[in-house]
């Protein structure tokens, strides 16, 4: 029984008005009134059994058949007709019953059902009845007064009034509205006549009792779900998302297999996915299967168990346990699809995978990351799957940073889901009791929770679980208002619900070890702050701490999982309990260190990687403290470290003492005496020397913290630390630098509050900056100086016209004013645009301000007014005010051609950057046109400054630019699949002409960041990137900022010029014009740089087209079409330039290619030798694994040596032939030969003709292999260091250097013997990929950050560190003193010379260090003179 459309505020209405709506007259045929009844739902009547009888003519006692029809109507509304009898209860023996339902064809127009209430305490509450008896067929009202109950479960119901309508024949059925309930407390069902008249009505209670369906209706289910999430079983109650659950749909069912739907924590993510998008998809014939990763379980086990309970549903225990067990291998053999097929059969071909709270995959080990991948996103994605990802926005850096994750999030789309506006939490509020009967809120409620939630994104789970308070606490069907002041409301209830649990459910006794329980259930990833819910398995918790969770969860405080084969799990119920429940909150406010200690020591754990130092030293620390608090594997990990250190302490102290002893004393002394005083001099050289070390280092810390400050601060004081000493830090922090800055012609303005908004001149000599304290400044930019004007405070935003001549302001009060430069000396002259009795009338703060094109008219947007238009020179009025439709307002607004203004609207109350709509005005009578892009929902869009050109994306993800001259047309139109990341849209900016833009679309690194700007030619269609700045990294969901940069885009084409406000910096760059080698860098398939020859070579994006371009000069060298299509992967150039090789997309062959000048021609193809029945493009069926790519590394420059398919062949390329005997694994079944062509692989061992050749199956990880005698003539044990995932030789052939799968690299040298062949190791963990040896001690890799490092392999050190774009390419010369670099479309050669690093810093900033910048110095520094 539902109530669609019914008004939520009818708990608002009188009772007459009430009662109304819901009264029916029961009637015979003639028409004449038998009794009444009443509505309880919009086609549900509740009236006596015996007024149905009367209405037939028939005898009381008289059976009536369901489907009988009776004749009603609304007395006081409109409407009627039949409705059929659904229920007859007859009167019994004993006067019980008495009761019928009816059911009418349709809901009448103007009734609504009336709210029923449940008491047992009604005695001498005051009631009043509405009746239709025989003298006064259109109505009369009794007043009344309720006495106690009887036997038959009776109310008896007494006159109040004697002069009033007494209670007779035609009031049976009536509703008895009890006004201090303001309800209906029953139905009149007896009348005695007589002196005193007695009435008797039917509670509510005892009609319930009769008729159980009527509970839905008179105490139906809660709509609210509290903190729970919402599941695809409550999708019918799920509002407030449904153009999101549109737009997440029409992208899985389109062309993007794969969506991550990103959101700061507390926006409904996942109740987006599981209520919202999952039934939608269902419905188009998909398998769904939710899952999270952190739920005590793999997430190939959760996938396991989630199909069955799709396909098998009514397995249950061992039996269950078994099918998920086989499919779990199932999985792991053959894939997610297969597996489905198989099990599922023919028909289960299409599937949906939800994983919800994707961030919770960062926090395990690598080899889970990888097999996630595999599974939901694997190379060759089957037809059929899609994947739904929900993720926190503060952990998206780290998750598209990541190696395996990243990538694979890459091939998808990414859509971003805001925190609620205010219209959607109000359908949250709403709507829900649009489809629940005579339920209500009282008056003014639901406007006060929606004042109290706000904006942020935390306030939904506040609100849901309010909302869930209020039903509980409801009281005659109304949600009540002293519910919400007694439970604290919206921001204060689930604080006070939560400690008012905690009490009752904890005992001092138990206080501990419940403080405990509090610790456990919080964690937080590795190098991360944001807090998240930890998973604790019952083991974990232990007796005594699983029976209080157990009692916070039969309060809905913790959630408990598991069961029927599954781990028993317990976690909060809601992450927002780490923030509204001040006990919680102030316990992870304590914990903070020790739960990001353990985060990292898990993390070590997983990868099996022993404690050192002061990290071991950390550990014993923590375990003294708060060892009861670790896991057994845990204490085990660091007792286990504390014994290698020990063993290693006992080495050192043998060979100090075997040392001792073969020296003399008389020499010791001898020498200890001569030297003297030299030793003096040397230590304190030495002591200096670790001074200014240590100062370095908290240099390069210090130029991070003051980075969103001060970006001129940080680049000094990186170079200041570089000055003091030239450890790796400061080398690093001084490239990062050098890197974000490289194409910044100057700061302009630095250190002030951060930028809000940005306009500059055409010519670029002016700049006018708003900031968020309300100041404003402009700025005149000279040949060395910059001259600065303040503007006046309070400003909200400011602009700048064309010519520099004209500012404008708009402050946060309304005001709109200019000020016009004079023509030659003299004062500025200030015209007010907008201010007095109009700023008294609407004080609210524009939102957007314009000139147009010649900077003789500009525009203001103002919330609840409309747009408004002036002439610059006088200040009089143009036009009329253009208002957006009712319910919108206007966000934004240009000029546009032939007396236009665009707009583009917004809902009311909607958050900044919302989507919304776009509108064209006639500017001279105000009437609006938007049957152009009619209800088209757009995001961020921008009009160029002549007016003629608009830029916006379609929700398709289309890139669209519009011709507004006469009727506006589409004149380009450009998809991602064209030139990538042209959607969506955040600060989009167009030049004057309208045929660039530019937009920022990327920010990387996570210290010294950089954000990526695309940049557009509109009309060639050519993409290019341009890299500025970005300020530190902050959680959105705290700080309640986007961090987007303010932008202004001016000049003539050939001199574009972006003014960028960033943090609270101010810089200029010049602008590049993308041409060919931009375009084809950033769409091509894959690009290889050969820094020696200050080359690179493109593969095309459908790998049917092979380009080499000079490096430096960013010139085409050649272009040629290959024999067959090529790969994805990387081309290998031989030693001395002349060659390159390029693998085929069939996966088995190789192309060869000469090189001479401009001059690029194949001459050879490799076929490459096979094991049979193995295909090199897909997984194979035997096993599920992929075989390896193919792998190319030269020996000398006529040798290669090449690995696929788990052969390895070495090639004389002089010859066109194969040289010597190839290595072929021992595998025979064929089973085996699937296993090793996936994991063999192989690099040359440069002028030895052999190769190190990794093994899956052998008794060695790597064998060293002669290609001349044909046999293995080495072997390399790692005695569990981890499973080889890269390796690599130097130069010279003597060092390899081993990736494992844990990130470690170490380097084997092949010319000692036993340990001594292991050399210091780099790095424990982190690495992703090896990159190549520049030289027999300089070696690159790449880390799971990104983060490129240059390695002094003899030493251990690192040379040099550096975040580059997603995707960059990069290659050392051999010297180790340059390095060639595509990332985004800019290719360069740069010199790793810090020096000309720090002189380049010192040109863009244009100044020293002050004084007060120095006082940040630590002892040690040297900090004068650094840009000497």
């Amino acid at each position: 029984m539902t109530a669609a459309g019914r008004d939520t505020g009818a708990g608002s209405r009188s009772p007459e008005e009430a009662l109304a709506a819901a009264v029916v007259r029961v009637k015979g045929p003639d028409g004449e009134p038998a009794g009444a009844g009443f509505l309880v739902a919009p086609r549900t009547v509740l009236t006596c059994a015996h007024v149905v009888n009367d209405a037939l003519d028939r005898p009381r006692d008289e059976e009536v058949a369901a489907g009988t029809r009776v004749l009603v109507d609304l007395p006081f509304a409109e409407g009627g007709g039949v409705a059929e009898v659904e229920r007859w209860v007859p009167v019994r023996a004993d006067q019980t019953g008495d009761i019928a339902v009816l059911r009418l064809p349709a809901a009448i127009p103007g009734a609504r059902p009336v709210n029923m209430a449940d008491t047992e305490r009604v005695w001498g509450h005051d009631v009043r009845v509405p009746g239709f008896p025989r003298r006064s067929p259109g109505g009369v009202w009794h007043y009344g007064r309720l006495r106690g109950g009887t036997a038959e479960g009776w109310v008896q119901l007494s006159q109040a009034d004697p002069h009033g309508i007494p209670v007779e024949e035609g009031f049976s059925g009536s509703p008895v509205w009890d006004e201090q309930l303001r309800a209906v407390a029953g139905m009149v069902v007896v009348i005695q006549p007589g002196g005193v008249r007695q009435t008797f009505l039917i509670p509510t209670r005892t009609l319930v009792a009769e008729l159980p369906e009527l509970a839905s209706v008179v105490r139906p289910a809660s709509p609210f779900r509290g903190l729970s999430t919402f599941q695809e079983a409550d999708a019918d109650v799920y509002f407030g998302r449904q153009e999101d659950i549109d737009d997440v749909t029409a992208l899985l069912a389109g062309s993007h297999p794969c969506v991550t739907l990103v959101g700061p924590s507390g926006c409904g993510k996942s109740s987006l996915a599981r209520a919202g998008v999952a039934p939608r998809i269902r419905e188009r014939g998909h398998v769904v299967l939710v899952v999270r990763s952190g739920e005590g379980t793999t997430l190939r086990a959760a996938l396991a168990s989630e199909l069955v309970t799709a396909l098998r549903p009514r397995l249950r225990g061992a039996a269950r346990a078994q099918e998920v067990r086989q499919l779990e291998d199932l999985l792991a053999e053959r894939g997610l699809m297969d597996a489905l097929r198989m099990t599922g059969g023919d028909r289960e071909q299409r599937l949906l995978v939800l994983l919800d709270q994707g961030e919770e995959l960062l926090a395990g080990p690598d080899h889970e990351v990888e097999e996630a991948v595999r599974l939901l996103f694997p190379a060759r994605r089957p037809d059929g799957m899609r994947v739904c990802v929900t993720l926190r926005s503060d952990f998206t850096d780290a998750a598209l940073n990541h190696p395996l994750l990243g990538p694979a999030l890459g091939r998808g789309q990414v859509r971003l889901l805001a925190p609620m506006s205010r219209a959607q939490l109000e359908q949250v509020i709403r709507s829900p009791l649009d489809a629940t009967p005579a339920v209500t809120y009282d008056d003014g409620l639901v406007e006060r929770m929606l004042d109290d939630a706000g904006d942020g994104p935390g306030a939904l789970p506040l609100l849901g679980f309010v909302l869930a308070q209020l039903w509980d606490g409801q009281a005659a069907g109304r949600l009540r208002f002293d519910t919400y002041r007694e439970v604290g409301g919206v921001q204060g209830a689930l604080g006070r619900y939560a400690e008012t649990v905690w009490r009752s459910c904890v005992r001092g006794a138990d206080e501990a070890e419940a403080m405990r329980l509090l610790t456990d259930l919080v964690r937080f990833l590795p190098g991360g702050e944001a807090p998240m819910r930890n998973v604790l398995s019952r083991e974990e918790a232990g007796a005594g701490r699983w029976r209080i969770a157990t009692a916070l969860a039969e309060r809905r405080l913790l959630v408990l999982r598991g069961g029927d084969g599954e781990p028993a799990t317990v976690e909060l119920a809601h992450e927002t309990l780490i923030g509204a429940w001040d006990r919680l909150e102030a316990r992870v406010r304590q914990d903070r260190k020790f739960l990001a200690w353990r985060a990292e020591l898990r993390h070590d754990v997983e990868r099996g990687q022993l404690l050192d130092d002061e990290s071991l030293t950390e550990a014993e620390q923590w375990a003294a403290l708060r060892g009861v608090e670790l896991s057994d594997t845990e204490r085990q990990f660091i007792d286990r470290s504390v014994k290698r250190r020990v063993a290693r302490a006992e080495s050192a102290q043998r060979q100090a003492r075997r040392k001792r002893w073969s020296i003399s004393a008389l020499v010791v002394l001898t020498v200890l005496a001569l030297v003297a005083s030299g030793l003096f001099l040397r230590r304190n050289a030495e002591l200096d020397g670790q001074l200014r070390r240590a100062a370095s280092e908290q240099l390069a810390a210090r130029a991070e913290q003051v980075d969103d400050v001060s970006m001129v601060t940080s680049a000094l004081l990186s170079g200041a630390a570089y000055r003091t000493a030239r450890e790796p830090e400061a080398r690093t922090a001084l490239i990062r630098q050098y890197l974000r800055l490289r194409h910044v012609e100057r700061v302009v303005w630095d250190n002030h509050a951060p930028v809000r908004d940005i306009a500059m001149s055409e010519d670029g000599e002016r700049i006018n900056v708003g900031m968020t304290s309300g100041d404003a400044v402009g700025l005149t930019l000279g040949a060395d100086d910059v001259h600065e004007r303040g503007l006046p405070k309070g400003s909200r935003i400011v602009a700048l016209s064309p010519d520099g001549r004209v500012s404008a302001r708009a402050s946060v009060n309304g005001k709109v004013s200019l000020g016009i430069s004079p023509e030659a000396g003299g004062d500025w002259r200030t015209v007010v645009l907008r201010d007095g009795d109009a700023v008294r009338k609407n004080a609210r703060a524009p939102v957007d301000l314009r000139f147009d094109g010649t900077g003789s008219r500009v525009l203001a947007a103002l919330p609840g007014e409309g747009v408004l238009a002036w002439e610059s020179g006088s200040g009089r009025r143009v036009g009329e005010t253009l208002r957006a439709p009712k319910g919108w307002e206007t966000a934004e607004a240009w000029f546009g051609p032939e007396g236009t203004v665009i707009g583009r609207i917004t809902q009311e109350g909607a958050a900044e950057g919302a989507e919304g709509r776009l509108v064209r005005w006639n500017l001279d009578n105000g009437q609006p046109d938007s049957a152009t892009w009619g209800t088209d929902r757009t995001g961020a869009v921008t009009v160029s400054g002549d007016g003629r050109t608009l830029v916006r994306c379609t929700p398709e993800g289309l890139l669209q630019a519009w011709d507004l001259t006469g009727r506006p047309k589409v004149r380009q139109q450009y998809n991602t699949g064209q030139l990538g990341l042209v959607c969506p849209l955040y600060v989009p900016r167009l030049d004057r002409s309208g045929r660039y833009l530019i937009n920022p679309v990327q920010r990387f690194g996570t210290s010294f960041g950089r954000f990526r700007f695309l940049v557009l030619d509109l009309v060639e269609g050519r993409p290019a990137t341009l890299d500025l700045p970005a300020p530190a990294q902050q959680d959105e969901s705290f700080t309640g900022s986007s961090q987007m940069p303010a932008v202004a885009l001016t000049g003539p084409p050939e001199k574009l010029r972006a003014a960028v406000g960033v943090g609270a910096t101010v810089m200029v760059a010049r602008v590049p014009r993308p041409d060919t080698f931009d375009s084809t860098m950033l769409t091509a398939r894959i690009r290889t740089v050969d820094a020696d020859h200050n080359r690179v070579i493109s593969v095309d994006a459908d790998g049917k087209g092979l380009r080499l371009w000079d490096l430096r000069a960013r010139k085409s060298l050649a272009a040629v079409r290959p024999s067959r299509p090529l790969a994805r992967l990387y081309s290998a150039y031989s030693p001395d330039g002349r060659r390159v090789l390029t693998p085929a997309e069939d996966g088995r062959t190789v192309l060869v290619w000469e090189m001479s000048g401009s001059t690029l021609k194949e001459v050879d193809r490799i076929d490459l030798p096979r094991p049979p029945d193995i295909d090199a493009t897909g997984p194979d069926p035997r096993s599920g694994r992929t075989p390896a790519w193919v792998n190319i590394t030269f020996d000398g420059p006529d040798h290669v040596v090449i690995s696929a398919l788990s052969y390895v062949v070495r090639w004389d390329l002089a010859r066109g032939r194969e040289a010597g005997t190839a290595y072929r694994p021992r595998a025979q079944e064929s089973v085996e030969v699937s296993f090793a062509a996936a994991g063999t692989w192989a690099v040359a061992r440069p002028g030895h003709g052999q190769a190190a050749v990794r093994t899956p199956d052998g008794k060695y990880d790597v064998v060293i292999w002669d290609f001349q005698q044909g046999r293995e003539v080495e072997s390399i044990d790692l005695k569990g260091a981890g499973a080889v995932k890269q390796l690599g030789f130097d130069p010279t052939g003597r060092l390899l250097a081993v990736l494992t799968y844990d990130g470690g690299v170490r380097v084997w040298d092949t010319d000692k013997q036993g340990e001594d062949r292991w050399l210091k190791p780099l790095t424990y963990q982190g690495v992703q990929w090896l990159g190549a040896f520049a030289s027999e001690s300089t070696l690159s890799t790449q880390s799971t950050l990104n983060e490129y490092t240059t390695w002094d392999v003899r030493s251990g050190d690192e040379l040099y560190r550096f975040t580059p774009g997603y995707g960059a390419t990069a290659d050392l010369t051999g010297n180790g003193k340059s390095m060639g670099v595509v990332d985004g479309s800019a290719g360069h050669i740069f010199e790793l010379k810090p020096e000309k690093w720090l002189k380049r810093l010192c040109e863009v900033v244009g100044r020293d260090l002050a004084s007060a910048e120095k006082s940040l110095a630590p002892p040690g520094s040297r900090m004068d003179q650094v840009c000497d």
